[in-house]
């Protein structure tokens, strides 16, 4: 293993996945149904282009679309890590006044494990539907044995936009897009990749929200996060990564194999520097937190102080990513 951190010149690009500050990342499918073949291949075309999407299915024909997505409902197991978490609240009360007391429950082991799931990619996060269809319209359509957590986005002319706000309020479609948008494919572009983090965003809140109050503190709220991934995923090819607690950081995958982006504020220095002090660890591992020169982690993630005197060989040095409060970061390759 070995720290690795992207240079200055590698930027973020197009080509780069969009990521948002989610517990869990990773390529989905998507579905289009168009009875227009050039439509259709038009289409296909620029959404395989997007590193967040792994495949594309193609449908002339709503009955046929309905149909496989009842077979791949019915196929794919349910990925454990999207219910990973449950955060309730529960209301005592003593007999004098009541009082809230919120629960927390993670099954970190499924959000660890959710980059070696073999069928994740094959999850449909997305369906583009065309309004006007012969045997069913793209309405009829969406209000089928559809997934509810699946985005469902509709392509209409001018003359349909009355019947595609009504949809929308009524939360049949998630967006509606005109095939006249003076935005052009560009624009369907960008609300596929909206959508697709729509649908991780949603499948995830109570994940995230128990991450917040337990083991990410405040980590995964951090300003700086989506760009840091954003620009190591620039670097490196990595395309897809899951939220890890010990040490906190994340998993991450693509072409270029697997690593750990390990994280930690100032507040992890703190809490680290006095445990360090209060176990009478070498001043040398104290003074170097102080500085801010190696992070709480070491390489195999393990609280620094455990490594003994053996600390130095051990650390990894923290790279600064932020203005207002720090957040500092490492990337190591995984064995």
């Amino acid at each position: 293993m070995r720290p690795r951190t992207p240079g200055a010149s590698e930027s973020a690009t197009d080509t780069v996945p969009r990521m948002a500050n989610l517990p869990i990342f990773f390529p989905t499918r998507v579905l289009l149904v168009d009875d227009e073949p050039h439509v259709l291949r038009m289409t296909s075309l620029l959404f395989e282009q997007r590193p967040e999407v792994s495949s594309v299915l193609a449908f002339p024909d709503a009955l046929a679309a309905l149909d496989f997505l009842k077979q791949e409902q019915a196929r794919l197991p349910a990925l454990d890590a999207f219910a990973a978490a449950r955060v309730h609240d529960e209301i005592e009360d003593d007999g004098r006044h009541p009082v809230v007391r919120r629960h927390v429950e993670i099954r970190l082991s499924d959000v660890a494990e959710v980059l070696d799931a073999p069928h994740r990619r094959d999850l449909v996060s997305v369906i583009v539907c065309d309004y006007a269809m012969p045997g069913m319209d793209g309405l009829e359509f969406f209000s089928g044995p559809i997934d509810a957590g699946i985005r469902r986005v509709l392509l209409t002319a001018i003359c349909d936009e009355h019947r595609a706000v009504q949809a929308f309020n009524r939360g049949t479609i998630h967006q509606f897009v005109h095939k006249a948008d003076a935005a052009g494919p560009r624009g369907l572009e960008t609300v596929l990749v909206d959508q697709i983090e729509a649908f991780f965003r949603s499948r995830t809140s109570h994940l995230a929200a128990a991450l917040a109050l337990g083991p990410a503190g405040g980590l995964l709220e951090h300003p700086e996060l989506a760009q840091l991934l954003r620009d190591v995923a620039a670097s490196r090819g990595f395309v897809e990564y899951s939220f890890s607690a010990v040490p906190p950081g994340f998993r991450l995958g693509g072409s270029s194999g697997r690593a750990r982006l390990l994280l930690a504020d100032t507040g992890a220095f703190a809490r680290t520097i006095r445990v360090v002090e209060e176990i009478e660890a070498p001043p040398s591992l104290a003074a170097a937190l102080r500085a801010r020169d190696v992070m709480p982690w070491d390489r195999d993630g393990r609280a620094i102080y455990e490594a003994g005197d053996a600390w130095s060989a051990l650390a990894v040095p923290p790279q600064a990513a932020g203005v207002s409060e720090p957040l500092f970061w490492a990337l190591i390759d995984d064995a």
